[in-house]
Protein backbone atom coordinates (compact mmCIF):
# COMPACT_ATOMS: atom_id res chain seq x y z
CA UNK A 1 0.00 0.00 0.00
CA UNK A 2 0.86 3.75 -1.18
CA UNK A 3 2.15 5.60 1.89
CA UNK A 4 0.43 9.50 1.72
CA UNK A 5 2.99 12.59 3.24
CA UNK A 6 0.89 14.71 5.39
CA UNK A 7 0.86 18.01 4.99
CA UNK A 8 -0.39 20.85 7.31
CA UNK A 9 -4.45 21.38 7.42
CA UNK A 10 -6.44 24.12 7.94
CA UNK A 11 -8.87 22.65 10.60
CA UNK A 12 -12.28 24.18 9.72
CA UNK A 13 -12.25 22.51 6.40
CA UNK A 14 -9.30 19.36 6.80
CA UNK A 15 -7.73 20.22 3.64
CA UNK A 16 -3.84 20.88 2.93
CA UNK A 17 -3.62 24.83 3.43
CA UNK A 18 -2.79 26.57 0.09
CA UNK A 19 -0.57 29.19 0.10
CA UNK A 20 -0.04 32.38 -2.37
CA UNK A 21 2.21 30.41 -4.27
CA UNK A 22 -0.40 28.29 -5.26
CA UNK A 23 -3.11 30.62 -6.44
CA UNK A 24 -0.78 32.47 -8.35
CA UNK A 25 0.41 29.23 -10.01
CA UNK A 26 -3.91 28.74 -10.59
CA UNK A 27 -4.58 32.13 -11.79
CA UNK A 28 -1.58 31.64 -14.63
CA UNK A 29 -3.06 28.16 -15.28
CA UNK A 30 -6.12 29.56 -15.86
CA UNK A 31 -4.93 32.75 -17.80
CA UNK A 32 -2.92 30.48 -20.07
CA UNK A 33 -5.96 27.96 -20.64
CA UNK A 34 -8.62 30.82 -21.36
CA UNK A 35 -6.16 32.34 -24.09
CA UNK A 36 -5.49 29.34 -25.32
CA UNK A 37 -8.93 26.99 -25.15
CA UNK A 38 -9.34 26.82 -29.08
CA UNK A 39 -5.63 25.73 -29.09
CA UNK A 40 -6.66 22.77 -26.77
CA UNK A 41 -3.14 23.30 -25.23
CA UNK A 42 -1.34 20.12 -23.93
CA UNK A 43 -0.41 19.10 -20.73
CA UNK A 44 3.52 19.83 -21.38
CA UNK A 45 2.72 23.52 -22.86
CA UNK A 46 0.80 24.10 -19.99
CA UNK A 47 3.91 23.10 -17.46
CA UNK A 48 6.25 24.64 -19.50
CA UNK A 49 4.25 27.70 -19.53
CA UNK A 50 4.64 27.59 -15.35
CA UNK A 51 7.75 26.77 -15.44
CA UNK A 52 7.72 22.95 -14.09
CA UNK A 53 9.69 20.49 -15.23
CA UNK A 54 9.31 18.72 -18.50
CA UNK A 55 8.54 14.74 -18.54
CA UNK A 56 11.22 12.81 -18.52
CA UNK A 57 11.72 10.72 -21.80
CA UNK A 58 9.59 7.32 -21.60
CA UNK A 59 7.35 9.36 -19.31
CA UNK A 60 5.38 11.95 -21.87
CA UNK A 61 2.45 9.25 -21.58
CA UNK A 62 1.53 10.34 -18.20
CA UNK A 63 0.36 13.48 -19.69
CA UNK A 64 -1.88 11.61 -22.54
CA UNK A 65 -6.03 11.54 -21.90
CA UNK A 66 -6.45 7.73 -20.94
CA UNK A 67 -3.68 8.04 -18.86
CA UNK A 68 -4.94 10.81 -16.80
CA UNK A 69 -8.32 9.04 -16.96
CA UNK A 70 -6.69 5.62 -15.43
CA UNK A 71 -4.98 7.66 -12.82
CA UNK A 72 -8.03 8.93 -11.53
CA UNK A 73 -9.75 6.15 -11.58
CA UNK A 74 -6.90 4.50 -9.62
CA UNK A 75 -7.30 7.47 -6.82
CA UNK A 76 -10.69 6.91 -6.45
CA UNK A 77 -10.53 3.25 -6.04
CA UNK A 78 -7.45 3.42 -3.59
Amino acid sequence: MLQRTVQPSDSKSNRPMQTPRDYDQIRRAIAFLSERWEEQPTLEALAAHLGWLAPAHGFEWMGSQAALIAFGCATALE
